[in-house]
């Protein structure tokens, strides 16, 4: 036999209140995108609507909310990837690098 298949991991669960399970990668994914949303939805409302200031107060806010999720995606990330034993360094290092943007939002 040239080719093994290799044996499908089990993907790295939740369970609901409900009982229901939820992969965790749809999780990761969600994150992803309610980040995409809460930058372009405020950039669509400031644009339709012209006589609206968009502060730089309220441009940090959406940029550390979408951090946020983005770090919460790079978390499940790393959890999937040691579960697997491969390698997360990568993650890490985005991870310092949202925490430094974060950081630099709130000061």
């Amino acid at each position: 036999m040239l080719f093994k298949k290799k044996k499908k991991q089990k993907d790295f669960t939740i369970e609901s209140k409900t009982g229901k399970t939820i992969p965790m990668g749809v999780i990761r994914r969600m994150c992803y995108r309610l980040a995409a949303l809460s930058i372009i939805l405020p950039l669509i409302y400031v644009m339709i609507n012209q006589n609206v200031d968009f502060t730089g107060t309220s441009a940090t806010m959406v940029i550390n909310v979408a951090a946020v999720f983005v770090a919460l995606g790079k978390f499940i990330t790393i959890q999937q990837k040691k579960r697997e034993g491969k390698s997360f360094a990568s993650e890490i290092g985005v991870l310092i690098g949202l925490a430094v943007v974060i950081l630099s939002g709130l000061l």
